[in-house]
């Protein structure tokens, strides 16, 4: 059997995600394929990451250490709204709403300080403050989506922290399969980790629901879900623990 040769670096291929509602937002950096996956897809919304902006100027701090600064400044100013909404546990439309009053002027405030650096000759495209400018430039319009809905995060660290053991290992797990066991390994990972951030045992919730899947019909596959399943069993609304 031939052995399968080890991925190299990220090109542009599309993935095989699929369609799983008439409106889906999808948060990710600005890796090319994502924008060249949904173009042609109408109920999906790319949504950007502000972590991954953020990283980008930080690693430009010693090209212009009072200029990133202040750029950080500025995300640490939205971060700071984000982490007193959590802390009330805001739910959606308040958070839309507080994001319109405070979080939207911070937002153009930086965008035209981005803007106007981009102008700049002295700060060259190659270089490490030249690339974070264009890529914050490049992700602008998708930054924006979490001023306007307020289900949605600022950054996309849960999935990052959560899928990071799998990146750890991925030397481990190299040979996985084929093309399309990523779809698959999707999939697991994130049922195991909704039980986890539900407070949930992956092993008692895919026992039970192995078992009992024989006998199931299609319609009540929505009942499987980790939130419905904890649910039915506690009789009690869920939330989801970040």
């Amino acid at each position: 059997m031939k052995k399968p040769s080890p991925p190299g670096p990220r090109k542009e291929k599309n993935p095989s995600i699929p369609k799983s509602s008439p409106s889906c937002i999808i948060q990710c950096d600005g890796y090319i394929v994502y924008p060249s996956w949904a173009k042609d897809k109408d109920w999906i919304k790319l949504m950007g990451c502000h972590s991954h902006v953020r990283r980008k100027f930080f690693e430009a701090t010693e090209q212009s250490p009072r200029l990133v600064a202040w750029i950080l400044r500025q995300l640490a100013h939205l971060y700071h709204i984000e982490k007193r909404l959590r802390e009330t546990q805001a739910g959606p439309a308040l958070r839309q709403a507080v994001r319109a009053a405070e979080s939207r002027m911070i937002h153009r405030r930086l965008k035209k300080a981005i803007d106007t650096l981009a102008l700049r000759t002295s700060i060259l495209p190659k270089s490490k403050l030249g690339k974070a400018i264009r890529y914050a430039i490049n992700q602008w319009p998708n930054l924006e989506t979490y001023l306007g809905d307020g289900r949605v995060e600022i950054w996309n660290n849960l999935v990052e922290n959560a899928i990071r053991p799998t990146k750890l290992g991925a030397k481990n797990w190299l040979f996985i399969g084929n093309e399309m066991s990523g779809q698959k390994c999707a999939i697991l990972y994130t049922i195991v980790e909704n039980c986890r951030r539900l407070g949930i045992n992956p092993k008692e919730y895919l026992t039970d629901v192995l078992t009992s899947l024989p006998g199931l019909q299609a319609k009540d596959a929505i009942t499987l879900t980790p939130a419905n399943w904890l649910k039915a069993r506690s009789g009690k609304p869920v939330r989801m623990v970040a």
